[in-house]
């Protein structure tokens, strides 16, 4: 139930502040609590990667990307985690190719002067 899944989140994360290790754990549908419970999540639909990074910036993210339509905003407020599962199922590609190509050009300031100029010239 949920009481129990929240608690399993609640000693692992405990476990990992504690042991200053990292703790991977796979969750379908987690609640709003257990959402919030995370630092960091690595989101994903049909084998596509749709976004890496910390639990606040995913909301921000599928909003600057454009994923989010109105029926998902609405659920921003009832339970974020729901809103981006509901975002990513209805286009796993598209959720996908955005964050691969929010990825490159992020980047390109690891590039050096040459490597951009290659990309640039692919584009």
């Amino acid at each position: 139930d949920a009481r129990s899944a929240r608690l399993v989140i609640e000693k692992l994360k405990s476990m990992a502040t504690t042991s200053k290790t990292t703790a991977i754990c796979t969750i379908h549908q987690p609640s709003r609590d257990i959402f919030e419970t995370f630092d960091k999540i690595v989101v994903m639909a049909k084998g596509r990667i749709c976004f890496v990074g910390h639990t606040q910036a995913a909301i921000s993210y599928f909003n600057y990307s454009h994923l989010l339509k109105p029926r998902h905003e609405a659920l921003l407020g009832i339970n974020a985690a729901e809103a981006i599962l509901e975002c990513v199922g209805d286009d796993a590609a598209a959720a996908g190719d955005a964050w691969r190509n929010h990825t490159n050009i992020d980047n390109d300031d690891d590039d050096d002067e040459s490597e951009k100029k290659k990309k640039k010239a692919n584009r």
